[in-house]
């Protein structure tokens, strides 16, 4: 029985050494030892450690518990501080398309309100994932990214973002179903992070401290191999 659940080792493997070799020729000095927490894998992809780190900061100082908290409006003006995050390292960040975030600031001021913040709510003060998932579907008109940034500041270490597109092309190169990154559902996005994990598994083969933030960032980065 294979150790990897929904990617192809073989594919994955091959995907690694290419990625290798071209970051290998990129860092600046070739000697050095490939790393995703220094070098020229960190100051491309090291920003999204900010994100969570401010994320961290900003829902830690939220007071889930004031009274009648949801259809108050204040959480959804938490979610777009969360959104207006700017990392230190690096001057943007590409985890959400800012269409995405314009969509959720109209929608402050309509009847999806409460909705919106209900779902936030269960996601971070109840810790009802599955269901906040469901109902930010339904109040977000499946905007998969925007949705799953929210689940990537309450655990990075379960929850990543997903670019539909963009990994939609990225998956096939490890053997992995494009179909998990197109279909914004909760049984979708388990699918997604599973594929995350496989790859995390993989990698931790041959590098240390690996997390799914890391792993993320490794598919991410395969856009160079169809350059």
């Amino acid at each position: 029985m294979s150790e990897f659940q929904f990617v192809n080792p073989e594919k994955l493997a091959k995907c690694y050494d290419a990625w290798k070799a071209i970051m290998a020729k990129r860092q600046a000095d070739p000697i050095e030892p490939l790393s995703f927490h220094t070098g020229i894998v960190f100051e491309e992809e090291g920003y999204k450690y900010d994100i969570i780190k401010q994320g961290k900061e900003i829902l830690g100082q939220f007071d889930w518990s004031a009274p009648r908290i949801i259809g108050s409006g204040k959480i959804v003006q938490m979610a777009l501080e969360l959104l207006a995050i700017r990392p230190n390292h690096g001057d943007q960040q590409n985890l959400v398309d800012y269409r995405d975030i314009m969509f959720l600031a109209d929608q402050a001021y309509s009847n999806k309100l409460k909705d919106i913040e209900k779902a936030l709510y269960l996601l971070y003060a109840a810790g009802n994932e599955k269901d906040a998932f469901n109902l930010l579907a339904h109040a977000l008109n499946k905007k998969y990214a925007l949705i799953s940034y929210f689940f990537f500041l309450k655990n990075s270490d379960e929850y990543q973002v997903v670019r539909p597109n963009n990994f939609a092309e990225r998956f096939p190169l490890l053997g992995a179903d494009p179909k998990c990154t197109l279909n914004c559902s909760w049984d979708n996005y388990r699918r997604y992070i599973g594929v995350l994990k496989d790859v995390k598994k993989f990698i931790e083969k041959y590098h240390t401290s690996i997390t799914l933030t890391d792993a993320h960032s490794f598919v991410w980065m395969l856009w160079m191999l169809s350059k």
